[in-house]
């Protein structure tokens, strides 16, 4: 998402697929100024933080200690 993402991601984790994504981000660039300057700061702007992290893996463990229904067939 050009107006929303903080950065590149790449799959499968091999040697081409990072270089692919280090390219598309040298193309960014190179290709507007203003873009990349937008994604750095979405960038520095987000929560790295391990509290950050701790709350969503821990709203990921409650989910799945709710119990379930059967799947209907």
């Amino acid at each position: 998402a050009p107006d929303e993402g903080t950065g590149w991601t790449f799959a499968p984790p091999t040697p081409e697929a990072m270089c692919d994504a280090a390219a598309a981000a040298a193309r960014r660039y190179r290709a507007s100024p203003a873009a990349w300057a937008a994604l750095m700061r979405r960038g520095m702007a987000a929560d790295h933080s391990w509290e950050g992290a701790a709350g969503r893996y821990e709203a990921v463990l409650l989910e799945l200690q709710r119990p379930r229904r059967p799947a209907a067939f």
